[in-house]
């Protein structure tokens, strides 16, 4: 049997080459050189021990813009109810909102006369004549701030004048043009002051200072005007309540 199937493997390597054959190793050579699955190419570009990913741009990442809420950055907000603060802190930082000035004032030499120069966002809405009838003037505070005072005579027979607590966002260049107006209606003196930081105020606005502002507003009614008790009358907008 062993000398037969040698013989018949020597018949087989002599026997020439037949077309049959080479179509029946076609299929066999197409798959050894079958090209490599979508997988396969995956690993062999990317190995798995090098997980690749599309490159971000991480530079911007930490500089994200803070949103803003009543001048407070989002990380602000943050430490301020997380820490926690000082109340009083929380109402500085959240009632108040100083504006950019709207007027400045200027002293002359002897120091005892201040004139008011209000800009274009003053939004100034009378003549020259109104704004002569309006009086400036510095006082300080029981905390050491230097507040700015307002006396605009609306009438010369006012028996009542009006001490005017204005709003937290506005100051007295905005506030001035509403105080000719209401004063002349229900015909009465207005008298009003920057809050501490507030317009040509020193210092920085806060719960104690606002106490002191009123305060040293009304001392400075009563003496420099001889105003009496019982010839005011308080009115305050949003921040103050009228005692």
């Amino acid at each position: 049997m062993r000398a037969q199937r040698a013989a018949a493997r020597r018949r087989a390597a002599h026997r020439p080459l037949r077309h049959s054959d080479c179509l029946s190793a076609e299929p066999r050579r197409r798959e050894r050189r079958s090209p490599v699955s979508p997988r396969d190419e995956s690993c062999r570009l990317w190995p798995s021990n090098t997980a690749r990913r599309p490159p971000t741009d991480t530079r911007n990442t930490a500089g994200v813009r803070e949103k803003k809420m009543n001048h407070l950055s989002l990380s602000e907000l943050c430490c301020l109810f997380c820490c926690p603060p000082c109340p009083s802190k929380i109402a500085s930082k959240l009632a108040f909102l100083p504006p950019d000035p709207t007027y400045t004032l200027m002293c002359d030499e002897s120091g005892g006369r201040w004139t008011l120069h209000l800009s274009e966002r003053a939004d100034w809405q009378y003549s020259s004549r109104e704004k002569d009838a309006i009086e400036c003037f510095m006082t300080r505070t029981s905390r050491g701030n230097r507040i700015a005072c307002m006396f605009v005579r609306c009438s010369p027979n006012a028996k009542f004048t009006l001490l005017f607590s204005h709003g937290n966002a506005v100051d007295l260049g905005q506030m001035s043009s509403f105080y000719i107006g209401l004063g002349s209606r229900i015909n009465c003196n207005v008298f009003s002051y920057d809050y501490s930081g507030y317009g040509a105020s020193s210092g920085k606005p806060s719960e104690k200072n606002l106490y002191a502002d009123v305060d040293a507003a009304w001392q400075a009614l009563r003496t420099r005007y001889g105003i009496r008790p019982e010839n005011r009358a308080p009115y305050s907008h949003e921040v103050l309540e009228p005692s």
